[in-house]
Parts: C-alpha cells; sequence; structure tokens
C-alpha cells in the first residue's frame, strides 16, 4: 500500500468526479489522508473517512492562511464553496479533533509567504498554538503547514520557537522547501517532512531529501495543487504519487519499492493508521 500523506480529496475541485479519482487512486494501491484547511473542509474530511475506513483517514485544521487581514483575504474556488472569510472557533475543532476518523491537526501553522503584517503573523501563532493545544489534548500529531518569506527560513524557525517543549506528539512538515539546517532543527523535535510533485520539477530540495533518514521520509500529493512533471497542466490527484515516489528513489539510490516501504510504514507509525 502506498500513503498519500497530505491530499485534500475533501475539496470541491473534486466534486463532480471524486469516484473516479478514487477509483484510479485504488486502482494504484493508494490510500491517504485528507486534509482540513477550515470548518468546512475539516467535516468534509471526516465525511470522507467515513465514507472509506481503512482507505481514507481525515485531518482536522485551521490554515494560517486563512489568518489573515480582511483585504488581503483569497477565496480559493478549488478549497471552499463559500467566500466569505472564517474566524477560528477553538470550541469547534476541539469537538471535531475527537472525531475517531482524525489521525492529525491541522493543517496548522505559519505563512509568510505574502508577506504578512507583524498582526497577521501574531494572529497567526495564536491560532497555531490553539491548535496545537487541542492536539496535546487529544495526544494526537500534527500536520504542519509552514511557509517561509521568499528567500527567508523566517517562518520555521518562528514555528519552532512556538513549539512547547513538552509537545510529545511530533507529527509532519508537509511540503518541506527548508535547508538542512532547519531540517536539523525538526529532526531534533522527532519531526518528519512529506514531498511531492515539486521535487519533479526542481532540483532544489534534492540535496534535503538525500540528507534525511529513512525514517523522517513520507510522501505527498497535496492534490489538488502542485501536479508532478509528467502531468503539468492538469489537477492532481493521488494516482500521481507514483512520479514522487520515482524521483526519491533516484535521489537516495533505492528502489521504488523500497520508498514505498518505508513511507508507508513511516505514515502508519506516526499517525496511528488502521
Amino acid at each position: 500500500m502506498i500513503i498519500d500523506a497530505h491530499t485534500h480529496l475533501n475539496f470541491p475541485v473534486f466534486d463532480n468526479d471524486r469516484d473516479g479519482v478514487f477509483a484510479r487512486m485504488f486502482a494504484a494501491d493508494v490510500s491517504a489522508i485528507t486534509v482540513g484547511t477550515n470548518k468546512e473542509t475539516s467535516e468534509s474530511a471526516i465525511a470522507l473517512a467515513k465514507a472509506y475506513p481503512g482507505k481514507i483517514w481525515a485531518t482536522i485544521g485551521f490554515h494560517p492562511g486563512h489568518v489573515i487581514e480582511a483585504h488581503a483575504w483569497h477565496h480559493d474556488k478549488n478549497e471552499q464553496k463559500s467566500p466569505l472569510p472564517e474566524v477560528f472557533n477553538e470550541n469547534i475543532f476541539r469537538a471535531l479533533a475527537r472525531e475517531k476518523e482524525v489521525v492529525a491537526i491541522g493543517e496548522c501553522g505559519l505563512d509568510y509567504f505574502r508577506n504578512p503584517s507583524e498582526g497577521t503573523k501574531k494572529k497567526q501563532a495564536e491560532v497555531f498554538l490553539e491548535q496545537v493545544a487541542i492536539a496535546k489534548e487529544v495526544k494526537k500529531p500534527l500536520m504542519i503547514h509552514c511557509r517561509p518569506s521568499k528567500g527567508s527560513q523566517d517562518a520555521y524557525f518562528d514555528l519552532l520557537a512556538l513549539l512547547p517543549k513538552d509537545f510529545a506528539s511530533c507529527g509532519v512538515v508537509h511540503f518541506f522547501v527548508g535547508d538542512k539546517d532547519v531540517a536539523r532543527e525538526f529532526l531534533d523535535r522527532s519531526f518528519a517532512f512529506t514531498f511531492g510533485g515539486v521535487l519533479t520539477l526542481t532540483s532544489d530540495f534534492d540535496d534535503v531529501v538525500r540528507f534525511l533518514p529513512d525514517e523522517a521520509i513520507l510522501i505527498e500529493t497535496d492534490a489538488p495543487y502542485v501536479s508532478p512533471k509528467a502531468f503539468r497542466g492538469k489537477r492532481n490527484e493521488p494516482s500521481f504519487i507514483l512520479e514522487t515516489i520515482k524521483t526519491i528513489a533516484a535521489l537516495r539510490g533505492k528502489i521504488e519499492e523500497d520508498i514505498i516501504s518505508l513511507t508507508t510504514t513511516n505514515a502508519q507509525r506516526i499517525f496511528s493508521l488502521k
């Protein structure tokens, strides 16, 4: 079994042909963790996990991109049906976190890519810590989204400084774009990392992929985003993850079956998948 550790099959962009997407991924022996980014998508992730037990698992979370000034709000129609921004409600997410289909809290974290104000950074930190508190309470790992400013590693170091020293559930840093120094800091906190189709488009992250220990690597599509090179121009989906497996295998000097085995084992261990 191949596990796509971070995808968004719950997003409305899949509403018209989700059955076909599932058919293709299951034919490729791919299962997936479906990630929530706000209340609506967290609820829909849980619904999918209930419909496909043992094949789909859910996370619930509030994406830092939703914690932004009103004038900078961007509605991604692929992600949510409502064009209105949402305010994080800790009580709602605490209740969702207790659903048995939920295997992690997030995607949550910090996003400085569009140069948010200091006020936005502060609010993102607050909302992130509220979700960390939920993760501690329910003893589930974090699914971290962390995107630094262009040419910087700032958001990573800010997030590391925020993480409580006694947070033991750890988790993964999704779509990791940091360098080896940042990776070492997360490894010291027992975090792992997901990599996706971007590896087929650039060599910028090759050194990090080679550097990480086997137990710290997972694979993702982040579908519907960032299709691998072989499928550029198409909406991404879990069955495309085979391209990422080929690339990681080549970078680490392993056969593809080894990459499938270690990434599946890592996902099962970190997220307690059954």
